[in-house]
């Protein structure tokens, strides 16, 4: 073959046109390898997805079986469970049964149960209607008890009055009695006695007197009671009085009528112990001279001046008490008296103290130290207590400056029973201090 220039240029168009070709080959078995690596890749992709769902089918296909083994526990629980719930309907039938039984008997109760309220409400509405007609007749019982009790107090004025009316009577007809009796037998004599009794010097061991029921003036010993037929002590000697004396008059019950003045000034009572019913009922006594008294060994005073119902004063602002354990009626009746005074005394000792002051309608002023120790309980209804202005200072100083500490002392509270006004007369704040101090006041 000739290689001519021609033939050499064909030669190379045709290697040109088949590199040509060739390239473009190659360029097409890229593009399809690129194709065929995208579609492995798509492949993989597809083989991976598909592992996964592989995988994941068989895991729901565990999870399937899984869960039909749970509804298959779940079938024989809801088996049992609705071999329980048949169980429990038949249960609830039987239990609905004994419900409506017991409704019905709980209707049949409850209609009973209303006829018993029914009935219980009539007789409610009768009670109350009884309560109130109760309440009404307990205020008229209340009204008629308060005018009882006003009437009992006019009645018991009315009576003192009367009783102290009849004294006045028999001591002015005895007085007149004697008065005459005297007039009739030797007036003048009498009279030049008196005289000659009054300048001539006393003996100190005589008690000198005029006698009611002959008009003779006499002359006894000191050691002797005193008469209770004088009329009129002229001098009373000196005396030492020791333990027991009791009445100082013969006749311990009628006592003097006679006698409105003693002076006992003479008289030593530094030993006496026993002084019960001691002037008790000298009716007439209005004045006694104590002046000088020592009392500190005195421990019974028992109607000492018991229905001495003329004595308007007595002189006690020395007396010392301290000893006294009885003093129950040592002033009771004694209707006239206006004033005591016993800031100087005290009562630690006292265990009776019953009606001390009964009667003593008058009894206005009165300083009483609250010094009962031995005491739970005490009364003073002494209705004019405080009345005037001494006597509300005397009141509000007994129970207030004058009353021990009792709490601070460890004692038991003690209550003292007042009559209602002069209760009253003390303040709230007065009756609460007295109380911190263990002093209950009441009416």
């Amino acid at each position: 073959m000739s290689y001519t220039p021609e033939n050499i240029k064909g030669t190379l168009d045709e290697m040109t046109e088949a590199e040509k070709l060739r390239a473009n080959a190659e360029t097409e078995r890229d593009k399809a390898e690129k194709e065929r690596q995208r579609e492995q890749d798509s492949l993989n992709t597809a083989e991976s997805e598909r592992v996964k769902y592989e995988q994941q089918r068989q895991n729901n296909e565990k999870k399937r079986e899984q869960a039909e083994l749970n509804r298959f526990t779940a079938e024989n629980y809801r088996m049992s469970a609705e071999e329980e719930r048949v169980k429990a309907e038949q249960l609830r039938n039987s239990t609905e049964q004994a419900r409506q039984t017991a409704e019905n008997q709980r209707r049949k109760n409850e209609l009973e149960r209303f006829g018993s309220e029914n009935a219980r409400f009539k007789w409610e509405e009768g009670r109350t209607q009884a309560e109130k007609q109760r309440q009404t007749a307990e205020e008229e019982r209340k009204q008629a008890e308060t005018k009882r009790e006003s009437a009992e107090q006019l009645r018991a004025d009315a009576e003192t009055k009367r009783i102290e009316t009849d004294k006045e009577i028999m001591s002015t007809l005895e007085y007149v009695n004697a008065q005459k009796y005297i007039k009739e037998n030797e007036y003048k004599r009498e009279v030049r006695a008196i005289e000659a009794i009054k300048n001539a010097p006393k003996d100190p061991t005589q008690d000198v007197w005029l006698d009611s029921t002959d008009g003779e003036i006499k002359s006894t010993a000191t050691t002797n009671k005193l008469s209770s037929r004088a009329f009129r002590f002229y001098y009373i000697g000196k005396r030492v009085i020791e333990g027991s004396f009791g009445n100082a008059i013969d006749n311990k019950w009628g006592g003097n009528k006679f006698v409105k003045h003693l002076d006992l000034s003479n008289w030593d009572t530094t030993m006496m112990i026993d002084a019960s019913y001691f002037l008790s009922t000298c009716s007439s006594l209005q004045s006694l001279d104590t002046s000088g008294w020592d009392l500190s060994a005195l421990t019974n005073a028992k109607a000492m001046f018991n229905a001495c119902s003329s004595l308007q004063s007595l002189d006690t602002s020395g007396w010392d008490l301290s000893a006294l354990t009885n003093g129950s009626n040592m002033f009771s009746n004694c209707s006239s008296l206006q004033a005591l005074d016993f800031r100087k005394s005290s009562f630690h000792n006292l265990t009776s103290f019953n009606d001390t002051f009964s009667g003593c309608y008058l009894l206005d002023e009165l300083w009483l130290p609250l010094t009962f120790d031995k005491l739970t309980s005490v009364a003073l209804r002494i209705p004019s207590w405080g009345s005037t202005d001494k006597g509300l200072a005397s009141l509000r100083w007994t129970f207030g400056e004058g009353a021990d500490d009792r709490t601070a002392k460890g004692l038991q509270p003690c209550t003292v029973r007042l009559h209602a006004s002069v209760y009253d007369r003390l303040t709230d704040n007065e009756r609460a201090a007295a109380a911190k101090k263990g002093w209950t006041i009441t009416k």
